[in-house]
């Protein structure tokens, strides 16, 4: 196991994640430049070395290595029956007032959000492909990391009340044996609690350039993990998926 973390002036909680997981494991580190990810990493960094530093930065690398960037996750077919609205894909042209909108294969295209809120300076082609949905209030968001489809940790992400129950275990982990199907070793699926009292899927994320939340509940969680993702967890998921992809 040995990971490059990105040099440039970018704070990201990852990169310290990885460091502290990395001394935990006795994993080695390298170090490189969004720069030198684009014209050339240094020779002598082992080819499935895992990146951590920004989205550009890893793409970067994988481009680097002649590795296929893989589609927006998203919204798998096989996870449709959790999201308790309607999702259609489309084109950004087709959105119009009180709907949700965002990219439906760039992860960075845009920042998803409701097309009356988009900021008014933002240019979008007509034809640029995007995924509509029905707008839906969520009054909780948490991120859990799954690991060989086993559930190794959740962090919330909202600003919510901290009173707020989290979402229905139970739920997400019928979420994580439907995503048996695609065959991820390591990605992290977005659920939130919606007003009505509903678990709701809010997207499926990739484990090649994965945010990291820490969880705000000191309680463990009663059925399938223990609590906040550890960083040596956190580690492995980022491993495991790039080797994945490096064997495609």
């Amino acid at each position: 196991m040995h990971f490059l973390l990105q040099t440039d002036d970018v704070t990201i909680v990852e990169k310290r994640v990885i460091r502290h997981a990395a001394m935990l494991l006795d994993a080695p580190l390298s170090f490189a430049s969004l720069n030198a990810a684009k014209h050339g990493l240094n020779p002598d960094i082992p080819a499935d070395t895992v990146p951590v530093g920004t989205v550009e930065f890893v793409s970067a690398v994988m481009a680097a290595r002649g590795i296929a960037l893989p589609c927006h996750l998203s919204y798998p077919a096989c996870l449709r029956p959790f999201l308790c609205r309607k999702v259609w894909e489309g084109k950004f042209g087709d959105a119009k007032g009180n709907v949700f909108v965002k990219p439906r294969h760039e992860i960075k295209g845009f920042t998803g959000a409701l097309f009356d809120d988009l900021e008014l300076d933002l240019v979008v082609a007509p034809d640029y492909p995007v995924w509509i949905s029905e707008p839906v209030w969520f009054v909780s968001e948490w991120r859990y990391y799954i690991l060989n489809d086993r559930i190794v940790g959740a962090g919330r992400y909202d600003d919510g009340d901290e009173d707020i129950p989290e979402p229905d275990t139970k739920t997400v982990m019928l979420a994580v044996n439907a995503m048996r199907s695609t065959g991820l070793s390591g990605y992290a699926l977005d659920f939130g609690l919606l007003s009505d009292g509903r678990t709701a899927l809010i997207e499926a994320n990739d484990g090649w350039a994965l945010g990291y939340y820490r969880r705000d509940s000191g309680a463990p969680s009663p059925t399938g993990y223990t609590g906040q993702c550890g960083s040596v967890d956190y580690a492995r998921l980022l491993h495991a998926r790039w080797c994945q992809l490096n064997k495609q």
